[in-house]
């Protein structure tokens, strides 16, 4: 068997310089050397792409030529990391970034000397490893799952199983307290499918681990990765220096020269090494690979407005505290003809609902209420599972109440969300106000990019705000 130490040893000088963990994984080096050169860490699992494409129109006059310009398409890999911070991942179809197999590195820092062993690094990946080894020991996390140890020719794997993903720590045969490490281990699945860590002692962190961030391609067993991204929390260290330079990027960031013709270099805006590993697709990867970076206090959501349309916003954890979503209704030869303004949120229905009740098209009950307030506006009033919802009415004779309610419909999506079924003559429309609220900012989903309104500008913190529609 060929000594891949040994043989990649020549260029160990031109590489990427390492990330200082000490602190938490001196014991592996052996392991983890082994590991590293074939790959980084490991997983498998295929992340869906979105390819976007924008047509633009030139000239209008009547009779004039139309020139169409089509945007090349781009593939996108969105990613959340261990603890909690967003990872964009962009570039040309001919990168084959939706076709790589995902993995994560990190640390379980302990708040106590290193001597204990008790922090450890740490890999996720979608597929268990085959632990073929004597089990010697098995220990209770907190998060309600168990730690299981097996031996190795190398050591020790200690293996955590979620219902998606493995934690996977690789050990050297050094003494470890694997039981008070296993019981400050606290994680969960996102809402976007990807596994945080969260410590429950805040004397502990989660801290970076051996390899990059994030990895597309390889497995931690038999094949090097594609691609690798170390995040801000490393940044400027490992970046390219200007002896080492080997080229620019198009945005003239250096580009170093690493292991195996692997291209290496630095996005100064979202503050991220990247490593281009496959000698067959660095130059390409140098011109179109491109990443942002969005810090762990933002939390993403998946949400679905009223007419139907799903949308993932990464937002502020407080901004993402309030959320009511809105449209507008018309019906056909109603008189007034004007648009009624829907709102719905998660709530119960107010005390005060008392007046006349009236049927809608899906055997519902809508009832009569007045906004308490400023605003002492009169609106029809029903639930839906979770949701209240509101439609605007103004004063209306008792007929026109009726002939609203009796059109009005609605319905619970699977992801929890409720989707109004308006019966003709009644027509969703674009009044009623922004799609999305929030806490203090509104979002307009009708235009393209949607667009993020600050309802108070100078009354809260700056927050930073993305939202991307989900293709249904």
């Amino acid at each position: 068997m060929i000594d891949l130490e040994d043989a990649l040893s020549a260029f160990v000088e031109r590489a990427p310089e390492p990330p200082d963990v000490t602190t938490v994984a001196r014991r592996a080096r052996q392991r983890r050397w082994r590991r590293r050169v074939a790959a980084l860490t490991a997983a498998a699992v295929v992340v869906a792409a979105g390819i976007a494409g924008t047509v633009v129109g030139l000239g209008s006059s009547p009779g004039t030529r139309h020139v169409s310009v089509a945007a090349p398409p781009v593939d996108s890999v969105h990613v959340t990391l261990v603890d909690g911070s967003q990872l964009d991942i962009t570039g040309p179809p001919s990168l084959g970034l939706t076709k790589l197999p995902i993995s994560f590195t990190a640390s379980l820092v302990t708040p106590y000397p290193p001597e204990t062993g008790s922090g450890h690094t740490f890999a996720v990946e979608r597929d268990a490893p085959n632990e073929t080894g004597a089990i010697v020991g098995r220990y209770p996390t907190h998060d309600g799952h168990e730690l299981v140890a097996y031996t190795t020719q190398y050591g020790v794997d200690a293996v955590v199983h979620y219902d998606d993903w493995s934690l996977v720590v690789a050990w050297s045969h050094d003494p470890t307290d694997w039981a008070m490490f296993a019981s400050e281990l606290n994680a969960k699945e996102t809402a976007d499918g990807f596994l945080v860590v969260e410590p429950v002692d805040p004397g502990w962190h989660v801290g970076i681990g051996d390899g990059p961030d994030v990895q597309l391609g390889g497995n931690s067993y038999d094949r090097a990765a594609t691609y690798s991204f170390f995040g801000p929390h490393r940044y400027p260290a490992g970046c390219p220096t200007a002896a080492a330079t080997i080229g620019q990027t198009p945005q003239g960031w250096g580009v170093g020269n690493g292991y195996v013709q692997s291209h290496y270099w630095c996005d100064a805006d979202a503050h991220v090494r990247i490593v281009a590993w496959d000698p067959a697709l660095a130059d390409a990867a140098e011109q179109g690979l491109r990443v942002a970076y969005r810090d762990p206090s933002h939390n993403v959501d998946r949400v679905t407005t009223l007419n139907g349309d799903s949308y993932e916003i990464s937002a502020p954890s407080w901004v993402l505290d309030q959320l009511a979503l809105q449209a507008g209704l018309s019906v056909d030869g109603l008189d007034p003809a004007k648009a009624l303004p829907v709102n719905a949120q998660r709530a119960t229905l107010p005390s005060a609902a008392t007046g006349p009740s009236y049927a809608t098209a899906d055997g519902h009950q809508l009832s009569s209420y007045v906004e308490p307030g400023e605003c002492a506006c009169a609106e029809l009033v029903g639930t839906y599972g979770d949701w209240l919802v509101k439609i605007e009415v103004d004063t209306m004779p008792d007929a026109q109440l009726t002939q609203i309610a009796s059109l009005f419909a609605a319905h619970e999506t699977a992801d929890g969300f409720l989707v109004l079924d308006p019966v003709a003559p009644m027509h969703l429309t674009s009044g009623g106000g922004s799609p999305v609220v929030l806490d203090h900012f509104d979002l307009d989903t009708l235009v393209d990019p949607p667009q993020v309104i600050d309802r108070d500008p100078t009354g809260h913190p700056a927050a930073q705000i993305e939202v991307r529609r989900i293709t249904p």
